[in-house]
């Protein structure tokens, strides 16, 4: 009797498929061709000299292209605290195939856009490849803060 196992055959290619067709878990990044202009709030340039483009606020401004290329922002959090001062969360993630670290520092704004406090120090934010990293900055001033400015740079 010729046995024939086309079931099983069908069978274990589906079950093969299966379980080769796990999703990738590798962090993939891809660089915009341009930057859209800002949405919301932004720091624009007066008619002093020099022209610049506006920068939005309450985001993340790439101090280099450098770093705009190697380091996406995956998330960007503004909260009140308790003592109502503004706590600012970013987490960024390592796009390439090597250990980077990067500076942040924040900026803390008034409604009309003057400073309502010093700029931050500067953090080191060490980011391992395609992982992500965590920066967090707190502001000294309470109601009177609305809008803030990350900036983001190489290591020295």
């Amino acid at each position: 009797m010729k046995k024939s196992f086309p079931a099983l055959a069908i069978g274990l290619a589906v079950l093969g498929g299966c379980a080769t067709d796990v999703p990738d878990a590798m962090v993939e990044c891809a660089v915009p061709k341009s930057r859209p202009g800002p949405k919301g709030p932004a720091l624009v340039g007066h008619e002093y000299g020099m022209k610049m483009s506006p920068i939005p606020l309450d985001a993340v401004q790439f101090t280099e292209q450098a770093i705009a290329n190697a380091v996406a922002v995956q998330a960007l959090y503004a909260t009140r605290t308790p003592a109502q001062t503004v706590q600012v969360t970013a987490r960024f993630v390592n796009c390439t195939e090597k250990p980077l670290a990067v500076r942040a520092r924040t900026s803390f704004l008034k409604s009309s856009q003057a400073p309502s406090e010093p700029q931050s120090a500067w953090q080191t934010v060490l980011l391992y490849p395609k992982a992500t990293g965590i920066y967090t900055e707190n502001s000294i001033g309470r109601t009177e803060v609305t809008n803030y400015l990350v900036e983001l740079a190489g290591e020295q």
